[in-house]
């Protein structure tokens, strides 16, 4: 891919300035690095780095494979195909594929020490829509957009792990519609419905990978073992996908996190002492319907548990339903309501949370973040 004083515009640090130009100035990438003291390595993830600047900005440069374009006549014969060849070279397409997938294997991390609490605490995100945008005039609530989706999920996952909690088991359950769409047109998957979204597709699953890797990094911080449940929403029902197997890849040397199960069905579940939870997004799947399911194709874990909780989300609003000893729960959404719901006059309390199970079965505790209480305990500090 050729590079010229185009790249100049989406550099954001001096190293990247100065790489560009040396490029331009030697000729190639080899060169610059050569005339910087840098390795050509180095030079090329700066370069690939600053592509990708352009790319989240709209500005996909130079293509990246040849190109043809067919020559007619005034009576429109074909006369001849003009070919252009691909000024890219392998190595440097392999370079861009590494800088693109932006990731890198996570080193296993220190066992926390004085785990005294015997507990499993589950840290719930449920449809946080990263990539929603919501212009809070017209919504009647907040503002929300990229950005402030993951400040607030971060703060969250920060209240909810306080300093000095640490238990024996911990579980990262992610309930689904962590991403708002499922691909480079902002609609729902199934029906097809026009969403309201912010940024470009890339920037959204590059910040929903971070989030859910600065959660994970968070919880190996207060637990012994660690669960990783990733549930298909039916808005990422395909990025949850990708998002799970990229979990499995970088986790991969984690020796406390348990070995982290396949998605492609839309239900999960975990059994840790005397707790069975059966996770699923909601949509499609009714509460008695799911527990008819969870009763007949996991009969074993249910029977062995004195405590059975089956969330889900989907609906936003919090509900609670008994049926015998399992607990059927809609969780909140920290998410404000965008306009199409807030045309039809849809709200929802907002909150994320953390439930404590003891080893004998059931609830013991937790923890509630509220983002609207919380802004309101800053503003007042």
């Amino acid at each position: 891919m050729k590079i010229d004083e185009r790249l100049l515009q989406y550099c954001k640090s001096q190293p990247q300035i100065d790489a560009v130009r040396a490029v331009i100035k030697h000729g190639t990438q080899k060169a610059a690095a050569e005339a910087l003291g840098k390795n050509v390595s180095n030079v090329s993830e700066v370069i690939a780095r600053i592509r990708r600047n352009a790319r989240e900005q709209g500005d996909h440069l130079l293509p990246l494979i040849g190109q043809s374009h067919m020559v007619r006549d005034d009576d429109g014969n074909l006369l001849r195909w003009d070919k252009t060849k691909s000024v890219v070279t392998a190595a440097e397409m392999f370079e861009e594929m590494k800088a693109g997938i932006d990731c890198k294997l996570a080193r296993p991390k220190k066992t926390p020490k004085g785990v005294k609490d015997n507990l499993c605490s589950v840290v719930t995100i449920a449809d946080p829509h990263i990539g929603m945008l919501a212009y809070g005039l017209e919504t009647g609530s907040e503002n929300y957009n990229t950005s402030i989706a993951v400040d607030k999920l971060k703060t969250a996952i920060d209240e909810l792990l306080p300093r000095g909690h640490k238990v024996k088991h911990g579980v990262l359950l992610n309930l689904g519609d962590l991403i708002h769409f499922d691909g480079m047109r902002a609609v729902t998957p199934q029906s097809g419905n026009i969403l309201d979204a912010d940024s470009r597709y890339g920037h959204v699953i590059r910040n929903a990978v971070g989030i859910i890797r600065y959660a994970i990094d968070r919880m190996l911080e207060h637990c012994e073992t660690l669960e990783i449940m990733n549930v298909r929403g039916n808005h990422d029902e395909s990025s949850l996908l990708m998002l799970n197997v990229l979990c499995q890849h970088v986790y991969a040397n984690e020796p406390r996190i348990l070995p982290i199960k396949d998605n492609d069905n839309k239900v999960l579940t975990h059994s840790w002492e005397k707790n069975f939870i059966y996770a699923y997004h909601g949509d499609g799947l009714k509460p008695q319907v799911a527990y008819n399911n969870m009763t007949r194709d996991f009969s074993e874990q249910f029977a062995a548990a004195n405590y059975t909780w089956m969330p889900s989300g989907h609906l936003h609003n919090e509900r609670v339903q008994w049926i015998g000893k399992a607990k059927l729960e809609i969780m909140s959404t920290l998410s404000p309501v965008d306009s199409w719901h807030a045309g039809r006059g849809y709200g929802s309390n907002r909150e994320m949370v953390r439930t404590d199970l003891h080893p004998l079965g059931g609830r013991i505790g937790g923890s509630i973040f509220n983002p609207v209480l919380h802004a309101d305990v800053m503003d007042a500090a």
